[in-house]
């Protein structure tokens, strides 16, 4: 009878360690899936941002919001967004235009959301404006 019970929960930690694994896969693949990058690391006042990136986490005609934070990714300063929407191959593009507030002593930052829903699914390379 021991031997049963102890091969039982021998089966269910496996279980448990293999059903866990596979949740950080699955999760960590939606952000790794979503990426985005500018044109360019640096920025004069008054230039436009260039943005394109791939999304295969959602179907063509996504509408994803592209988020410029200065400073931390996370804890920044929110300073404007754009909407943009996927093609059938996942691909977007978006342009945001600088301006004379923009500080050049802080690093910026898009995070990229899936609009409807509010996930977030990832950052961007940082560029800088001079």
């Amino acid at each position: 009878m021991m031997q049963i019970l102890n091969k039982s929960k021998g089966f269910y930690f496996t279980f448990t360690i293999a059903l866990v694994l596979s949740l950080f896969v699955m999760s960590s693949s939606v952000s790794a899936a979503t990426y985005t990058s500018t044109d360019k690391e640096v920025y004069q006042k008054g230039e436009t941002i260039y943005i394109s990136g791939n999304s295969d986490t959602y179907p063509p005609g996504a509408q994803l919001k592209l988020e410029v934070i200065k400073g931390d990714p996370y804890l920044g300063e929110y300073v404007t967004e754009t909407v943009v929407y996927t093609d059938a191959n996942g691909d977007f593009e978006g342009s945001i235009k600088t301006d004379s507030s923009w500080d050049t002593s802080n690093d910026y930052i898009i995070k990229i959301w899936f609009y409807p829903t509010g996930d977030f699914l990832n950052v961007s390379n940082t560029f800088t404006v001079q």
